[in-house]
């Protein structure tokens, strides 16, 4: 994980797109898994993910979303709600409006399938925004 972190935190643009894929292959094969390497390290995976998203180049920032995508597919929600309310502060206001972006999906999700207490965290998510 390490060699990936650096691989996405490039700034070649064709490295950066590569080593998001193959992070997507992760999340897509181990799941919930990799929750262990989203918070580990400074900066975390997720944070890196996170301001790839909210890059100027259309290259990386739409590969690095799909990555995102992918992450909430795979993991449970209450883990990702965790994971993403630590980063609704973050000082880049690119990267606040991806994490509320994908809090809203996240939320979603967890809607439809029913998570108990998960509407708390609903209730606590829109109190954020307001």
């Amino acid at each position: 994980m390490p060699h990936l972190k650096l691989h996405i935190a490039s700034l070649r643009s064709s490295v950066c797109k590569t080593a998001l894929i193959c992070a997507t292959d992760f999340l897509k094969a181990f799941g919930e898994l990799m929750f262990i390497h989203l918070q580990s390290g400074s900066p975390s995976l997720l944070a890196i993910l996170l301001q790839k998203a909210a890059l100027d180049k259309r290259f990386v920032m739409d590969e690095a979303k799909r990555t995102l995508s992918m992450m909430i597919n795979a993991m449970p929600c209450k883990v990702l709600l965790n994971m993403l309310f630590l980063h609704v502060r973050d000082t880049n206001c690119k990267v606040r409006a991806i994490v509320a972006k994908y809090l809203t999906e996240t939320v979603e999700k967890a809607l439809c399938e029913r998570e108990r207490g998960i509407e708390v965290w609903a209730f606590t998510f829109c109190f954020l925004l307001v």
